[in-house]
């Protein structure tokens, strides 16, 4: 190599050093990466252009630009047949590494997007090249629900609980799901609310309270004479009504529940969602025998609670709490 490709090669070397810098502080910087693949296009240097276009790929999913994300992925892909063919080999090779998760990715897109079918080939693929992963069962349930291919789903989920082991999160999930695959099949409350428990329970002991109280809610929607789902909801902290908790709280100890419900009404008024003021605010109803609103109160705090409240149907969320923030 001549002095003017060695210092050609040290100042790319210097400016990819220098790339890495800003994505290092900023790692959603799109442009920073572009410009740091161009130059690893430029030298070949193969390792660099997949594992930043991973990267871009999961930046974009995480603004919600799913079709970038798409277009990435796909070029990763393809990145052998456009390399020359002495390095085709080596390039598959490594894009062979990243491919069960690329599928995985491009499933769950797929997925949001209604393309079932599509969904589905990829899942398979990414589980016929890396068996034993529960994200690629958890895709796999859902796209079987999409399809009602019910008993195909069952098996997903079940396998999701399976290979989670110790991680308690999916396991919830995996029961709330089967808990809605029950409900489809017109399954008796006693049966299908049990997968709703098991999954507010795990979400309880690990301190998470909002998807504890909604499926403590979801099993309420079910079989509203429920009562340790009943019980576990009304065992919410009144300090969690904020400024009115003080009052609520005096309010009740007297027996003034109706300067309680007139309090609570305050708050839904400002706060309209708020399932713990919905909560006491039926208790106050049902004491002052107003059984009429009581239970129309019920209804409204079921559906604010359950899980299509919380998680927009719980499938939007996977994605996110598996992809974290984009490496360097």
């Amino acid at each position: 190599m001549d002095n003017y490709s060695q210092l050609a090669a040290a100042r790319l070397q210097e400016a990819m050093g220098s790339l890495r810098a800003v994505i290092a502080a900023a790692p959603g910087d799109l442009e920073a990466r572009g410009y740091l693949l161009q130059i690893a296009d430029e030298t070949g240097d193969y390792t660099t252009i997949i594992h930043q276009s991973m990267n871009c790929a999961a930046v974009s999913l995480a603004r919600g630009d799913r079709l970038s994300a798409l277009k990435v992925y796909e070029a990763i892909l393809f990145l052998p047949e456009r390399v020359s063919p002495d390095v085709a080999t080596q390039v598959l090779q490594m894009v062979e590494t990243v491919g069960p998760e690329i599928f995985l990715r491009l499933a769950e897109v797929r997925l949001d997007m209604g393309q079932h079918d599509e969904a589905l080939q990829y899942l398979q693929q990414s589980n016929e090249w890396r068996p034993g992963v529960w994200e690629t069962n958890m895709a796999l349930g859902r796209a079987y629900l999409a399809k009602k291919r019910y008993k195909h789903a069952i098996g997903e989920f079940q396998e999701v609980v399976r290979l989670a082991g110790n991680d308690w999160q999916p396991s919830a999930e995996a029961y709330a799901w089967l808990g809605e695959i029950f409900v489809e099949l017109g399954r008796a409350p006693h049966f299908t609310c049990r997968w709703f428990m098991h999954a507010a329970e795990l979400y309880a002991r690990h301190d998470h309270g909002e998807e504890a109280r909604g499926c403590y809610a979801r099993v309420l929607e079910l079989d509203p004479d429920n009562q340790p789902a009943r019980q576990a909801l009304s065992e919410a902290s009144p300090a969690e009504l904020g400024e009115n908790s003080e009052t609520i709280r005096e309010l009740r100890a007297r027996g003034d529940f109706l300067g309680a419900l007139r309090e609570l009404d305050q708050l839904l008024q400002k706060r309209p969602r708020d399932v713990h003021a919905r909560l006491y605010r039926g208790e106050c109803l049902r004491v002052l025998e107003r059984h009429q609103e009581a239970q129309e109160n019920d209804q409204l705090l079921y559906q604010i609670a359950s899980r299509a409240s919380y998680y927009g149907e719980w499938d939007r969320s996977a994605p996110s709490r598996r992809s974290g923030t984009p490496g360097k």
